[in-house]
């Protein structure tokens, strides 16, 4: 039975009466314990072999740890109690925990949102990303298959022309006609000249090219 002095002194106070009422409670506990264990020791349900620890018998581990903390409680009530103006700094020291225990709680949602934000800020960029490569990729698509589109033979036309889909099926006839120097000349020296001027040809009876007209 635990028995603590200086309470009576404090039970014409609210604290002194919540420490009074706490330690009896405790003690009626205890001794509904001790009368419970001579009531089956006495109907031979308790043996001798058993009997070492009333606590280890009948309270399990948790209840032994809960009931330890609620004794050191309790003195702690009661010295608090005894030693004056204690439960102002109890209290204070329950707020400072509990404001310690929500700042600790608040931090981790912060890191958690901002660790969502990033990652979803990442998952926007590669999307982006992978928007962009997606169409410049369409758009050089789009510009070969306009390129197939206009068929060798119109590589010499005009754009205009090749919009309004104008057709040169015949050679324009003329009546002007190549030097007799020009014509003696070979076809394989006719398309070095045109590889050395730039000059791009297309079709059949093509004409010779000539360097100067003067």
């Amino acid at each position: 039975m635990v028995v603590v002095s200086g309470v009576e002194d404090g039970a014409g106070t609210s604290s002194g009466r919540d420490v009074l009422l706490a330690l009896q409670k405790y003690q009626a506990k205890r001794k509904q314990i001790e009368e419970e264990e001579a009531r089956r020791r006495r109907e031979g349900l308790l043996s001798d072999e058993e009997d070492t620890s009333m606590d280890d018998v009948f309270i399990p581990a948790r209840l032994r740890k809960k009931e330890k903390m609620h004794r050191r409680a309790l003195l702690k009530q009661v010295l608090h109690a005894k030693g004056g103006a204690p439960d102002v700094d109890t209290e204070k020291e329950d707020l400072e925990f509990f404001e310690r225990k929500r700042r600790k709680k608040e931090e981790e949602r912060k890191a958690e949102e901002a660790k969502k934000s990033l990652l979803e800020k990442h998952n926007e960029l590669l999307e982006a990303e992978i928007g962009d490569k997606d169409s410049e990729k369409k758009k050089r698509e789009e510009e070969q298959k306009l390129l197939e589109s206009v068929a060798p033979g119109t590589a010499l036309m005009a754009v205009a022309e090749i919009a309004k889909g104008v057709r040169y099926d015949e050679s324009i006839k003329t009546s002007w006609r190549p030097p007799r120097h020009i014509l003696a000349v070979s076809d394989e020296e006719h398309a070095t000249m045109r590889r050395k001027k730039g000059i791009l040809v297309d079709g059949e009876n093509v004409p010779p090219p000539i360097g100067s007209f003067i």
